[in-house]
């Protein structure tokens, strides 16, 4: 174990993820410092409602660019202020689209009222978050995680702050859950518009031309043909329940549902998004060298095959039980909930960091059919149990049961790709087989 610790931190994959994770403590610690205070003050209505935005926001911001902002990072110097000039075009057009259609079409759909009474919070929500993502991918290409680090942490204090204040002083109609998570995004974005301007002042705008566009368009394609379609597909396999659920079943139990899936994916949000967007950065470095590919591969691997299966484990080994007493008496549903949903974390966790292997090997189309899969699988189990009308619970283990067996199919692909031998982990493989007879156990006593 001693070797093999020292062996991952020689890594510079895993050097610079500790940069940009070191902040993230702050999201996570937050997170479990302020649950139980807003769990306190808001009720789980006020949870489900929020779950609603989240959900619908995840969806709109995960294809806003149509996976371009992703090419900030590849994209060679000369071809930087094209890509960025694109992208600013293209999300403004899908935000204004999304904008119209809330304005036009929310009134008449079932529950569509809240969405359309928070329009204008969403509007700007949408905004603050195009100018976020794109600063933060330029921050990405330039190695420049000390603002990165530094904007998680404003986030994740403004974020709990901001949602705290409006929950003991409710000032305005709009659900403060949702206000607090929009002025957080806002700050955020400033501050990192304003840490990455000189570097696009410098080194891109100057360059900008619509030949020069068209041809970044062509040269990328493949981002908005098949990594678009493909992140719409994976993003709205994991907020869409949320949405369809809402027709079925009470605002309270979607709030159980939204919680826990905040606190299941804290792993993920600790450690999984900084590793995933350093791996990105040095897949793109390494170029052609395949060798050194692979052992970045390697180690990201090595240290999500114990990170991705913590939730799991924790959750049977009783967790469930601390999750409601965490939450308080009024979510005595939130930890059966946590129980059916831990399978599926497991193996998100896993892959959801190495999936930029496919933008550099040039293989989104495969990742495209693995979504498809995922999508096809997890809405139709939620879909189909609403329509039969069969409790919530049959609906969620149904879900988690079939996403799980298709992200640990393309884990197998993926260890494929990186040449990645499962048989050289024995440790990983006892703990993971632990873990898995564990839940089984604990769903013979719900």
């Amino acid at each position: 174990m001693k070797r093999f610790l020292e062996r991952i931190s020689s890594q510079s994959l895993i050097r610079n993820t500790a940069k940009l994770s070191a902040s993230n403590i702050l999201m996570y610690v937050l997170p479990i410092v302020v649950t139980p205070i807003l769990s306190r003050l808001y009720s789980p209505y006020s949870f489900g409602e929020w779950g609603v935005f989240s959900s619908v926001v995840s969806i709109v911001t995960i294809v806003m660019f149509l996976s371009l902002e992703n090419t900030i990072v590849k994209a060679e110097e000369t071809e930087l202020g094209n890509i960025l000039a694109l992208c600013c075009v293209v999300g403004m057009t899908v935000v204004g689209v999304f904008f119209a259609s809330v304005c036009l079409l929310a009134p008449l759909m079932q529950g569509g009222s809240f969405l359309f009474d928070i329009r204008w919070v969403l509007l700007f929500y949408l905004i603050a978050y195009s100018f976020y993502i794109v600063a933060y991918n330029i921050g990405n290409r330039y190695g420049r995680y000390s603002s990165l680090a530094t904007s998680n942490v404003i986030q994740g204090a403004t974020q709990g702050t901001m949602r705290i204040l409006f929950g003991v002083m409710p000032l305005v109609a709009v659900n403060g859950l949702v206000l607090g998570t929009t002025f957080a995004q806002t700050a955020t974005a400033a501050f990192l518009v304003f840490a990455v301007w000189s570097m696009c002042r410098s080194n891109a705008w100057a360059k900008i031309s619509v030949e020069g566009m068209r041809g970044a368009l062509s040269k990328y394609r493949k981002f908005p043909l098949y990594d678009a379609p493909s992140n719409l597909l994976a993003f709205s396999t994991l907020n869409l329940p949320t949405i369809i659920l809402a027709g079925t079943y009470s605002k309270a139990s979607i709030g159980c549902f939204s919680i826990v899936l905040q606190l299941l994916l804290m792993p993920m949000s600790l450690v999984g998004s900084a590793m995933g967007k350093v791996y990105y950065q040095e897949l793109c470095q390494a170029g052609s060298d395949s060798e050194k590919a692979q052992s970045v591969s390697a180690s990201i691997i090595s240290v999500l095959l114990f990170v991705s299966v913590l939730p799991l484990l924790a959750i049977c080994c009783g967790g469930d039980r601390l999750v409601v007493m965490f939450l308080g008496k009024d979510w005595t549903d939130a930890g059966v909930v946590a129980l059916l949903l831990a399978l599926w974390s497991f193996p998100v966790i896993l892959t959801q960091p190495v999936l930029p292997l496919f933008r550099v090997c040039n293989k989104q189309d495969v990742l495209l059919i693995y979504d498809l899969a995922y999508f096809a699988g997890g809405i139709g189990c939620i879909f189909a149990c609403c329509r039969l009308g069969l409790p919530m619970h049959t609906a969620l283990l149904s879900y988690s049961v079939v996403c799980a067996a298709v992200k640990f199919a393309l884990f197998h692909k993926i260890a494929r790709l990186t040449h990645f031998s499962m048989r050289d982990h024995k440790l990983a493989i006892a703990v993971w087989t632990l873990a898995l007879c564990l839940f089984f156990i604990r769903l013979l006593f719900i």
